[in-house]
């Protein structure tokens, strides 16, 4: 005999429906034969609604669950082990908290808890006399948690911290945190001085200032604090240099009030460097107020000391190329820069993505300066690639493209910083914004649009006597020598003295030969 194949079909007959159904009957795995005919119409009822509900399921659009909604339920089961209640609102914490420390602790704390559960089977019912813990601390107890763990001054540490590392990043939230601590404890010194971090951060100087001096009257050996309160009397002592802030604070004698929050500002981190002398922060800061002081020198000792301790601290090396360049030392300025560069927006401890960028700002003035208008023009863009609204770095852009004669491109962003800044900001640099753009209008032969930007700059003193001399420079140009003659005058008396440059500058040579111009120079 052959063997059949597998795929080859098997001859055979079909069953009778009375065969069908005594076979079936011997079958395990089949039931309900030939039932009642109302069973089988209640069980089609029942088929055609289960069918029906399933389809009104389907249409209803998918519900998300919350993240701690499962955390939520095994709190909740391990609860009710303990006394058969919800855990009182004291227990419960916040989801940020539960999210973070649920997985560490609850699985454990549902092991311990339940073993002294009344329905233990591993212990039976409760011993008479023993009553259900109610209190937190006995819960807490009981669910296998040290008592000291969960003492209110670990908790208040655990807040202060989180403070600390939010207080850069949610202001709201670390002033939450702090605050729960100081509502139970004012005179914690960690949550005053982080209340003093927010409110220097937010730019409520006379408050931080406050908070700072309470958290120093508890702990007077914290040099963070020491440092926080030294930046406040130095931001104090800027704002004070607004004539507006000067008045609405009622400074009588403003120069007398900046120089001592400047000697205040040095005190302070003088002492957080005596406390702490790795204090990089500190040593910073007090380069910084040494380099405003003119003790440039000692500026650069404190940054160089700053960058011993850490070398890969990006502000040091961008406020010692700040110093360089103040003394004219370029190059070490480019060095500089170019390190704090390779370090990376990363390196910076507040504000990163600005401070990086103002590394590229400061080594494209250094480098407009050294005359390089290609690199200076290169890192100017950088700067506004990572910080568009860069207002000086517009400003200094508009500045370098003039100088390489880009006449229209210097004066679209003029204009632009003209729009952008304050006439009170960085000692009213608007004024020579308008100043630079007349230069530009004036050497594209656009006398009256020039004329227009050097009025405007006349309102600053520093500027006038320039603005002067280029309204002379407009008139020459116009041929109007009489009046070029009258600008002249009051150049001198805004206390032009740089007479040699008169007899260089070519504009000005339609006066060369007249005697009004001759007295001027003379006398």
């Amino acid at each position: 005999m052959s063997l059949i194949d597998e795929d080859e079909e098997k001859n055979g007959r079909i069953l009778s429906d009375d065969e069908l159904i005594a076979a079936l009957k011997n079958r395990p795995d089949v039931f309900l034969i030939q039932q009642g005919r109302s069973f089988r119409n209640i069980l089609a009822l029942v088929l055609a609604g289960a069918i029906i509900a399933g389809a009104w399921l389907r249409s209803l659009p998918p519900q998300k669950t919350d993240s701690n909604f499962y955390l939520s339920l095994v709190k909740l089961r391990s609860a009710k082990l303990l006394d058969g209640r919800e855990l009182s609102g004291t227990l419960q914490k916040s989801p940020q908290e539960e999210s973070g420390d649920a997985k560490r602790n609850l699985g454990a704390s549902i092991f311990d808890l339940k073993k002294y559960s009344e329905k233990s089977p591993a212990l039976g019912p409760k011993p008479p006399g023993v009553r259900t813990p109610r209190s937190v601390k006995e819960r807490m107890a009981l669910a296998g948690f040290k008592p000291d763990a969960f003492s209110l001054q670990n908790a208040d540490s655990i807040l202060v911290n989180q403070g600390n590392v939010l207080k850069k990043k949610d202001h709201a939230a670390a002033f939450a945190a702090f605050g729960r601590v100081l509502k139970h404890d004012p005179h914690n010194s960690g949550a005053l001085a982080g209340m003093g971090d927010l409110f220097l951060y937010t730019g409520l100087l006379d408050s931080a200032v406050s908070f700072y001096n309470a958290a120093l009257a508890v702990n007077p050996r914290s040099a963070a604090t020491h440092n926080g309160l030294g930046s406040a009397r130095y931001y104090l002592s800027a704002m004070a240099a607004n004539p507006n802030f000067a008045a609405r604070n009622n400074i009588a004698d403003p120069k007398h009030y900046i120089k001592s929050q400047y000697d205040s500002a040095i005190s302070e981190y003088t002492a957080a460097i005596a406390l702490d002398s790795s204090n990089v922060d500190a040593l910073t800061n007090r380069g910084v107020i040494r380099d405003i002081n003119n003790d440039y020198e000692g500026a650069i000792t404190d940054y160089t000391l700053a960058l011993k301790t850490n070398p890969s601290w990006a502000d040091a090396y961008t406020k010692r190329a700040a110093t360089f360049k103040t003394l004219h030392k370029y190059r070490q300025a480019i060095s500089d820069y170019t390190a704090a560069i390779k370090l990376d927006s990363l390196s910076y401890d507040f504000n990163p993505t600005l401070r990086f960028a103002n590394a590229y700002f400061g080594r494209g003035v250094v480098y407009h300066k050294m005359g390089d208008l290609a690199m200076a023009l290169a890192d100017f863009d950088t700067t506004l690639a990572l910080s568009p609204t860069h207002t000086l770095a517009i400003l200094n852009k508009a500045i370098t493209m003039e100088d390489a004669k880009q006449y229209d491109s210097a004066i679209a962003g003029l204009t632009q910083a003209i729009a952008l800044i304050s006439p009170l900001e960085y000692d009213g640099v608007q004024k020579l914004a308008y100043l630079q753009r007349g230069n530009a209008f004036k050497a594209l032969g656009k006398c009256d649009q020039a004329i227009a930007d050097y009025t405007s700059a006349l309102e600053s003193p520093k500027l006038a006597a320039r603005a002067c001399w280029r309204m002379v420079e407009c008139y020459c140009l116009r041929h109007d020598n009489e009046t070029a003659l009258v600008w002249l005058k009051k150049a001198v008396s805004c206390g032009f003295k740089d007479f040699k440059a008169w007899k260089r500058d070519n504009d000005l040579a339609p006066l060369w030969n007249d005697r009004e111009f001759l007295e001027l120079i003379a006398g």
